[in-house]
């Protein structure tokens, strides 16, 4: 019974220590989405305001 305890606090030691390598990796792949997801939303938003700006000076030259 105690031998069986000592395996699962080994195994659990084990899944830490690698949890905490593997969040490292994920931590910055989530902060590239994110600044992918922001940089091409600000591009959409950039886009619209040309659209916009285009619209409204072809609604000066009519």
């Amino acid at each position: 019974m105690k031998n069986d305890y000592k395996k699962q606090i080994h195994v659990f030691k084990i899944v830490k220590v690698v949890s905490e390598w593997a969040i490292v990796p994920f931590l910055f792949f989530f902060r590239d989405c994110l600044y992918v997801c922001r940089s091409t939303n600000e591009n959409r938003k950039f886009a619209n305001d040309i659209d916009k700006a285009s619209e409204s000076s072809k609604s000066h030259r009519a």
